[in-house]
């Protein structure tokens, strides 16, 4: 069937091309929409149409034109309710346009994870700055303001009193598309992620992860280190509520990825997702970690096929991102010596000397990122300090 069979990728951007490529290389005619002309998934495509991903009667009608027989994306929350309102539409496997509204509109969210009994943070829904003040007082400070309905840490902030949020909740709602604003609670502690994936209506976790981040207000990860420290008692309530959220939300089969906050031995949640991790997450790392090619297994639940899994975890591994200050790049060292790591699997900087780095305000516009793979965390802690004292990039500010 796969020799045979075309499908719709919806969204054409960097975080896609594995899953084209993959599509590819399995026999698969692909078909990929996206608001740009110049995306790089198009290249790798063998149709392409110039689509807004978030346009649902435009896509459906490409969808209708090439006559797919799937369509799907991954490491983008954006693109998830375009493909279930067409995969709804065109009555192909998918997850169901509710269920993506609740996988990508973090009140909607919120709402169905609490009905369900999952612990989350105090949160309220707020349109103007007057009732973002209201919401902080009524939570107090310090709170956390974020768009419901976007990713990749844009617009969000750690707010501690009310001359912040009048200063940053504009910019927060800029990142809407609906102009609407979350304030929560901020839950000190641990953040952990979880990689997974639902196959025959059974939730699975295929990596559990500890992270760091980089000074507030901007709420940007740092590392995730999929080898966390957390005890047998905290692994455990992640394992149970990440199928609870899964549950709750609705999601029937595909990639999930959801973060949580660890605070005294207790588990919160944050945020679930419908797709798999970005910054190839989904793509790299967890392949690594459960030795299963999740895009394939993605790839084939959308055309409707059977799939069965059995993850097996060898290696650990850990992403790390790249941010220097902003400035120009007068030279950069290191390179080579970095090709002899055996444990650095995949390595992204981008730039040269004589580029100008600008100031990281979101998770998107992070300056590189390297991921390892390893038997132990000693193993990958000692191999980051490695690289970062043979990277040499230097800066005038």
């Amino acid at each position: 069937m796969l020799k045979n069979s075309s499908i719709l990728v919806v969204a054409a951007g960097d975080s896609q091309c594995h899953l084209i490529r993959k599509a590819k290389s399995l026999g698969l005619k692909v078909i990929s929409t996206d608001r740009k002309p110049d995306s790089p998934g198009f290249s790798f495509s063998d149709r392409s149409e110039v689509v807004d991903i978030i346009d649902l009667d435009r896509t459906l009608a490409v969808a209708r034109k090439y006559r797919v027989d799937a369509v799907l994306t991954d490491q983008t929350d954006v693109s998830v309710p375009t493909v279930a309102f067409v995969a709804e539409k065109l009555g192909l496997p998918g997850i169901g346009y509710e269920v993506a509204l609740k996988a990508t509109n973090k009140f909607m969210m919120r709402q169905a994870c609490m009905k369900a009994g999952i612990p989350v943070p105090r949160f309220e829904l707020v349109r103007d700055l007057e009732g973002a003040r209201a919401a902080a007082a009524d939570i107090r400070y310090p709170v956390v303001i974020k768009p419901v309905d976007n990713q990749g840490s844009r617009g969000v902030f750690t707010i501690n009193n009310i001359h912040e949020i009048s200063r940053l909740f504009p910019i927060t709602r800029s990142f809407s598309r609906i102009g609407q604003v979350l304030v929560e609670q901020l839950i000190s502690g641990s953040e952990a992620t979880v990689e997974g994936c639902v196959v025959n209506g059974q939730p699975h976790v295929l990596g559990i992860s500890e992270k760091t981040h980089i000074p507030p207000p901007y709420c940007i990860s740092k590392s995730i280190l999929y080898a966390p420290s957390f005890s047998a008692t905290v692994l455990d309530q992640i394992n149970e509520l990440n199928a609870k959220a899964v549950e709750a939300i609705g999601i029937p089969f595909g990639l999930t990825h959801s973060e949580y906050i660890v605070s005294d031995q207790k588990v919160t949640l944050i945020e679930i997702a419908a797709r798999g991790g970005g910054s190839r997450i989904s793509s790299i790392v967890v392949p690594v970690l459960s030795q299963i090619d999740v895009t394939e297994m993605l790839i084939k639940q959308a055309l409707g096929l059977d799939v069965h899994i059995e993850p097996r975890s060898v290696l650990k591994a850990l992403l790390e991102f790249l941010v220097f200050p902003p400035g120009r790049i007068t030279s950069i060292q290191g390179l080579e010596q970095l090709e002899h790591i055996p444990e650095l699997i995949d390595f992204y900087f981008p730039h040269q000397p004589g580029d100008v780095l600008a100031p990281v305000t979101c998770d998107p516009e992070r300056h590189g990122q390297f991921i390892l793979a390893a038997p132990t965390r000693d193993r990958l802690l000692a191999i980051s300090t490695l690289i970062n004292q043979t990277l040499k990039v230097k800066i005038i500010c």
